[in-house]
Protein backbone atom coordinates (compact mmCIF):
# COMPACT_ATOMS: atom_id res chain seq x y z
CA UNK A 1 0.00 0.00 0.00
CA UNK A 2 1.48 3.78 -0.60
CA UNK A 3 1.66 5.93 1.63
CA UNK A 4 0.44 8.88 0.21
CA UNK A 5 0.52 11.27 3.43
CA UNK A 6 4.44 10.47 3.43
CA UNK A 7 5.32 10.86 -0.29
CA UNK A 8 3.15 13.98 -0.35
CA UNK A 9 4.81 15.54 2.83
CA UNK A 10 8.19 14.38 0.90
CA UNK A 11 7.23 15.88 -2.28
CA UNK A 12 6.29 19.44 -0.59
CA UNK A 13 10.06 19.18 0.99
CA UNK A 14 11.56 18.67 -2.33
CA UNK A 15 10.17 21.37 -3.86
CA UNK A 16 9.97 24.15 -1.37
CA UNK A 17 12.43 23.16 1.17
CA UNK A 18 12.44 26.67 2.55
CA UNK A 19 8.56 26.01 3.35
CA UNK A 20 8.13 29.71 1.37
CA UNK A 21 4.76 28.85 -0.48
CA UNK A 22 0.99 27.69 1.20
CA UNK A 23 1.52 23.89 0.53
CA UNK A 24 -2.28 23.04 -0.80
CA UNK A 25 -3.66 19.61 -0.05
CA UNK A 26 -7.63 19.31 -1.12
CA UNK A 27 -9.35 16.45 1.13
CA UNK A 28 -10.01 13.16 -0.48
CA UNK A 29 -12.19 12.79 -3.44
CA UNK A 30 -15.06 11.03 -3.37
CA UNK A 31 -15.69 7.55 -5.20
CA UNK A 32 -18.41 9.20 -6.84
CA UNK A 33 -16.09 12.28 -7.90
CA UNK A 34 -13.68 9.95 -8.82
CA UNK A 35 -16.66 7.76 -10.97
CA UNK A 36 -17.97 10.67 -12.40
CA UNK A 37 -14.63 12.16 -13.63
CA UNK A 38 -13.98 8.48 -14.82
CA UNK A 39 -17.38 8.59 -17.24
CA UNK A 40 -16.90 12.00 -18.33
CA UNK A 41 -13.41 10.94 -19.81
CA UNK A 42 -14.31 7.57 -21.05
CA UNK A 43 -11.58 5.88 -19.07
CA UNK A 44 -10.84 4.40 -15.83
CA UNK A 45 -8.14 6.20 -13.86
CA UNK A 46 -5.08 3.69 -12.81
CA UNK A 47 -5.30 2.57 -9.74
CA UNK A 48 -2.21 4.33 -8.58
CA UNK A 49 -4.48 7.54 -9.52
CA UNK A 50 -7.30 6.44 -7.56
CA UNK A 51 -5.32 5.69 -4.77
CA UNK A 52 -3.97 8.91 -4.70
CA UNK A 53 -7.05 10.99 -5.16
CA UNK A 54 -8.72 8.54 -2.43
CA UNK A 55 -6.17 10.08 -0.22
CA UNK A 56 -5.99 13.46 -1.69
CA UNK A 57 -8.34 15.38 -4.16
CA UNK A 58 -5.11 17.37 -5.60
CA UNK A 59 -1.57 19.21 -4.34
CA UNK A 60 0.11 21.75 -5.36
CA UNK A 61 1.47 25.40 -4.26
CA UNK A 62 0.06 28.47 -3.02
CA UNK A 63 1.33 32.16 -2.54
CA UNK A 64 0.95 32.99 1.49
CA UNK A 65 -2.69 32.99 2.61
CA UNK A 66 -3.89 31.11 -0.46
CA UNK A 67 -6.53 29.07 -0.38
CA UNK A 68 -7.31 28.37 -3.98
CA UNK A 69 -7.88 24.94 -5.40
CA UNK A 70 -4.63 23.07 -6.44
CA UNK A 71 -3.33 23.40 -9.30
CA UNK A 72 -0.62 20.85 -9.60
CA UNK A 73 -2.11 17.66 -9.34
CA UNK A 74 -5.66 19.10 -10.37
CA UNK A 75 -8.44 17.79 -8.41
CA UNK A 76 -10.52 14.75 -9.39
CA UNK A 77 -13.48 17.13 -10.86
CA UNK A 78 -11.01 19.02 -12.82
CA UNK A 79 -9.30 16.32 -14.65
CA UNK A 80 -12.57 16.15 -18.00
CA UNK A 81 -11.68 19.63 -18.51
CA UNK A 82 -8.16 19.24 -17.96
CA UNK A 83 -7.24 16.32 -19.92
CA UNK A 84 -9.64 17.95 -23.12
CA UNK A 85 -7.55 20.82 -22.81
CA UNK A 86 -4.06 19.26 -22.72
CA UNK A 87 -5.95 17.01 -25.71
CA UNK A 88 -6.10 19.81 -27.79
CA UNK A 89 -3.04 21.26 -27.96
CA UNK A 90 -2.09 18.23 -30.64
CA UNK A 91 -5.35 16.16 -31.22
CA UNK A 92 -5.38 18.32 -35.03
CA UNK A 93 -2.01 16.91 -36.03
CA UNK A 94 -1.37 13.39 -33.67
CA UNK A 95 -5.35 13.22 -32.99
CA UNK A 96 -4.83 9.02 -32.54
CA UNK A 97 -2.01 9.82 -29.94
CA UNK A 98 -4.18 12.93 -28.48
CA UNK A 99 -7.09 10.61 -27.63
CA UNK A 100 -5.18 8.26 -25.66
CA UNK A 101 -3.13 10.93 -23.36
CA UNK A 102 -4.70 11.81 -20.16
CA UNK A 103 -3.07 14.50 -18.07
CA UNK A 104 -3.54 15.42 -14.73
CA UNK A 105 -0.42 17.20 -13.38
CA UNK A 106 0.03 20.92 -14.24
CA UNK A 107 3.33 22.27 -14.77
CA UNK A 108 1.90 25.61 -15.54
CA UNK A 109 3.93 26.62 -18.06
CA UNK A 110 2.39 24.84 -21.20
CA UNK A 111 3.74 21.54 -20.28
CA UNK A 112 1.50 18.51 -18.61
CA UNK A 113 2.41 15.08 -17.40
CA UNK A 114 0.31 11.89 -17.21
CA UNK A 115 -0.63 8.27 -18.63
CA UNK A 116 -0.04 7.46 -22.18
CA UNK A 117 -1.83 4.52 -23.46
CA UNK A 118 -0.55 2.30 -26.16
CA UNK A 119 -2.38 1.14 -29.19
CA UNK A 120 -3.60 -1.59 -27.51
CA UNK A 121 -5.02 0.34 -24.48
CA UNK A 122 -2.67 -0.39 -21.47
CA UNK A 123 -0.73 1.82 -20.46
CA UNK A 124 2.59 2.73 -20.97
CA UNK A 125 4.91 2.02 -17.70
CA UNK A 126 5.91 5.61 -17.16
CA UNK A 127 4.57 9.13 -17.28
CA UNK A 128 4.69 10.93 -20.36
CA UNK A 129 5.17 15.03 -20.25
CA UNK A 130 3.76 17.03 -23.22
CA UNK A 131 6.52 19.60 -24.03
CA UNK A 132 4.67 22.19 -25.43
CA UNK A 133 7.80 24.10 -26.63
CA UNK A 134 9.03 20.83 -28.66
CA UNK A 135 5.60 20.51 -30.67
CA UNK A 136 5.84 22.20 -33.72
CA UNK A 137 2.18 21.96 -34.67
CA UNK A 138 3.19 19.37 -37.62
CA UNK A 139 1.43 16.18 -38.72
CA UNK A 140 4.75 14.71 -40.13
CA UNK A 141 6.34 15.67 -36.25
CA UNK A 142 7.44 12.37 -34.72
CA UNK A 143 5.62 12.48 -31.42
CA UNK A 144 9.27 11.56 -29.53
CA UNK A 145 10.06 15.05 -30.08
CA UNK A 146 7.22 16.57 -28.23
CA UNK A 147 5.89 13.40 -25.60
CA UNK A 148 8.80 12.46 -23.37
CA UNK A 149 8.65 9.37 -21.02
CA UNK A 150 9.11 9.88 -17.85
CA UNK A 151 8.78 8.57 -13.90
CA UNK A 152 7.78 5.12 -13.75
CA UNK A 153 5.16 5.81 -11.57
CA UNK A 154 3.44 9.30 -9.65
CA UNK A 155 4.53 7.69 -6.30
CA UNK A 156 8.06 7.62 -7.83
CA UNK A 157 7.52 10.78 -9.34
CA UNK A 158 6.27 13.00 -5.98
CA UNK A 159 9.38 11.22 -3.85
Amino acid sequence: MVKWKTIVSAFFRKVDPENSFTHLVNAAATLDAIDAAEKAIGIRLPDELRSFYLHCNGIGLGSEGDTDDPRFIRPVEELPSFVAEARSWFAETHGDLASRFFAFIDWENGDVMGYLAQANGTLYPYLVTFLHEQYAFDAAQDAGEFMEPGPDSLAEFLS
